[in-house]
């Protein structure tokens, strides 16, 4: 019994990875760090009073620059 449970987890585990390889996400990681540079420019304006705002906006331009490359990306894929 043991055998055919080992057996059948191994082949929906094998499934899985051929639906995840099938799935393609491209531009995903570029949304994410995007975000997460948008986030952490805004998060320091409001938590540094003496942060350079003008540095702080162009991080965020940029953050937001490769947020919008990749949703772009992701859209290409549908």
């Amino acid at each position: 019994m043991k055998k055919l449970v080992d057996l059948l987890s191994h082949c929906a585990i094998l499934e899985f990875v051929q639906l995840i390889g099938d799935y393609y996400m491209r531009g995903s990681i570029r949304m994410l760090v995007g975000f997460l540079i948008v986030f952490g420019a805004v998060g320091s304006i409001e938590v540094d009073p003496n942060a350079n705002l003008m540095l702080e906006m162009i991080l965020a331009g940029a953050g937001l620059a490769l947020l919008l490359s990749g949703v772009n990306a992701m859209r290409e894929d549908v």
